[in-house]
This record gives C-alpha cells, sequence and structure tokens, in this order.
C-alpha cells in the first residue's frame, strides 16, 4: 500500500503503543540466506519512491522563524520557548474539529480500483480543498467539501509540470501545478488509479482523459471546454520542517502535507493509537505523502500528529493516525518516520473557470 514518491534520505524503522520486534519475522524473510563467517548485507528497507522536484525545492521559500508563510510570526521567547505572534501553541489542535465542525473532506483511496502510488497526488488535493475549506470558516456558511480530481493531477498535470504518475510523484509541484492551470473538481475526471494521456481533441477512451469530460447515453464522450478550477495563489507555495514551522503553518492556513517513511508495521500493524517506530540502522526513505491537519497529547501525556492517510477508511484510525512529535517526552518515543523533514504547503486562490 505504499505511495511512490522519489528521494532517499537518512535511517529510520518499528511500533504502536506496544514493543516492536528488534527484528520481527517480516524482516527476517526478507533476508537472502547467508553463507557461514560472511556478514549480513545492509538491506534497505521498505524502499519506495518519493519522486521529488530536487531543484524546485531548492527554489521554494523556506517557512520556519522568520521565513515564509506562517513561519514569519515565529519567535523564541526569553523563557525559550517557540511561540506564534507571541502565543505559545495549543496543546490539542485539529482542523477535523473547530468547535465542532471539520474543516477536512471525506476519506479516500489512492489503490481502489487498482494500486496506483499516487499519494503525493492525493495529500496534495486534500490540503488544498481542506484549505479551501478553511477559508469558510467564520463565514456563517458550511465548508464546501470541494473533492479536486487526483485523476486530472495524473493525466494533465502530469503532461504540463512533470508532477507524477502511478510510479510515484511530487506534492508540491502539484501546487505548481494548481497555480499555473488549476484542479478541477473529482467529477471532471474520476479517479481510475492509471497513467493517461491528456489529449482534448482525441478520442476519450482507454487511456486518453482530457482535463474534464462527461459522457452521453450513447457512451459518447466528449470534452468539456468551460470548467470550474481551484487555483493557488501566487508566491503562497513554500517547504518547511520541523515541529514549530508545521504548527505555526497548520494552525494559521491550514494542514500542510509531508513526507513520511512508511513501513511494514505502520501499513500492515497499525490500527490505532499513538504510532512511534525507533531509529534503525537499516537504510530508510521518505516513500510516502500524507496530510497533517494537527497535534495532540494523550492521557499518557504522548505528543502526537494528526494525520490523514490515503488508504481508505478500513486502515488505521478510519483513515487516520496519530504519530509522536520528534520533542515527545512520554513513553511512546520520538521516532516518527521522518514525518518533519520535508513538508509543503500552498493557499488556494479562487474556484474559477480561470
Amino acid at each position: 500500500m505504499r505511495c511512490l514518491a522519489l528521494l532517499p534520505v537518512a535511517a529510520f524503522a518499528a511500533s504502536a503503543q506496544r514493543e516492536a520486534p528488534a527484528a520481527d519475522a517480516w524482516d527476517r524473510a526478507m533476508s537472502p540466506p547467508q553463507r557461514e563467517g560472511t556478514p549480513a548485507p545492509r538491506k534497505r528497507r521498505h524502499a519506495g519512491e518519493v519522486v521529488r522536484n530536487t531543484q524546485l525545492w531548492s527554489t521554494l521559500p523556506k517557512g520556519g522563524e522568520g521565513g515564509h508563510g506562517a513561519g514569519a510570526g515565529l519567535a523564541r521567547h526569553a523563557s525559550g520557548a517557540i511561540v506564534l505572534n507571541g502565543q505559545q501553541f495549543e496543546r490539542q489542535f485539529s482542523w477535523a474539529n473547530i468547535s465542532g465542525v471539520s474543516y477536512l473532506i471525506p476519506i479516500r483511496n489512492q489503490h481502489i480500483p487498482t494500486y496506483c502510488g499516487s499519494c503525493w497526488a492525493f495529500a496534495a488535493t486534500n490540503v488544498l480543498s481542506d484549505r479551501w475549506n478553511v477559508r469558510y470558516m467564520g463565514t456563517g456558511s458550511p465548508p464546501p467539501d470541494l473533492l479536486l480530481s487526483t485523476q486530472n493531477v495524473l493525466s494533465c498535470g502530469n503532461e504540463a509540470t512533470g508532477c507524477g504518475t502511478c510510479h510515484g510523484g511530487d506534492d508540491a509541484t502539484v501546487f505548481v501545478y494548481a497555480q499555473s492551470h488549476g484542479i478541477p473538481h473529482e467529477s471532471c475526471s474520476n479517479y481510475m488509479a492509471r497513467d493517461t494521456t491528456c489529449r482534448a481533441n482525441a478520442p476519450i477512451a482507454g487511456d486518453n482523459r482530457p482535463h474534464c469530460y462527461n459522457c452521453d447515453e450513447e457512451a459518447m464522450c466528449y470534452s468539456i471546454r468551460e470548467y470550474h478550477r481551484l487555483y493557488v495563489r501566487e508566491g503562497s507555495i513554500g517547504t518547511l520542517s520541523g515541529g514549530a514551522a508545521m504548527k505555526a503553518e497548520i494552525r494559521t492556513n491550514g494542514p500542510i502535507s509531508c513526507g513520511v517513511m512508511a513501513t511494514h508495521a505502520m501499513e500492515h500493524k497499525y490500527s490505532a493509537g499513538i504510532f512511534s517506530e525507533p531509529p534503525s540502522d537499516h537504510d530508510s526513505r521518505i516513500n510516502h505523502v500524507v496530510e497533517v491537519f494537527g497535534w495532540g497529547v494523550d492521557d499518557r501525556n504522548n505528543d502526537y500528529w494528526h494525520v490523514r492517510n490515503s488508504w481508505g477508511g478500513e486502515w488505521g484510525e478510519g483513515g487516520f493516525m496519530r504519530i509522536v512529535t520528534s520533542d515527545n517526552a512520554g513513553a511512546a518515543g520520538t521516532g516518527n518516520n521522518l514525518l518533519e523533514t520535508e513538508c509543503s504547503y500552498a493557499t488556494p486562490d479562487r474556484y474559477a473557470y480561470d
């Protein structure tokens, strides 16, 4: 179920508020037999592909203390605590519950109707949809729950910006695509979980799906030339790392997308609770992208992040998970699978024809 998203990182590894085996059966099964006296080779564990646009990431403005986005409001108090606009962060905050209102769209599944490594597209479009919902806070109108088309991103976004395919991609490049081209509603191009071309003047069948289309009662499909798209505001795309920068951006502007090291334990063993994986000397890397939409602390004093995945509602806590922060002082530990190292964000501008 791991998504493909491309960039090797450092090193990490497995438990979920329970003890993780030092070397579980899955790891042993994946290890080739060794001749006696031969040192065991270092193996790549849970390696996937997050296809990072490293040139783009190197040029995007960085959030954080005094930086881009909400980071401009971060400062260090005389006590040593980091504050946002002079105020300390709440112990609990979640865009899933602001005075009883959720600003999150429904959980989705990147692997239906077939496996597709498109987590990067789901995380980025979830962020944009949820941030569009956040704009409605305090207006008296309910959040619109605007579902954006991930198939449009796979088909047309990749042709326009090289953002990615079912074999991996980059969430920040999706924001670039939304800035220049806009992303339509899910109903413009329903998710197929496969790579296609995006030719408006070619027959709409098989592996060709234009930006927006419909089909009639005779099964004849046709392109829709004028359609609404969600655009990203110019200059709002940024990257960040670290807990304080993440909290500042989430609290001020809405959820963010973050790379994570998806492992066997995360994918197949996590069902509830606070997830934590202690560091490992195995090779490890970011191979999946998720949305982070808040933080909290449990009754055992474990500080954690609220995370939305794209593996369907039967995974984890109804499609969500809680994973420890890197500065957690509780018993669950601080291993959070590189979650705080590569995050990105963007601000929606308008939902319009152009």
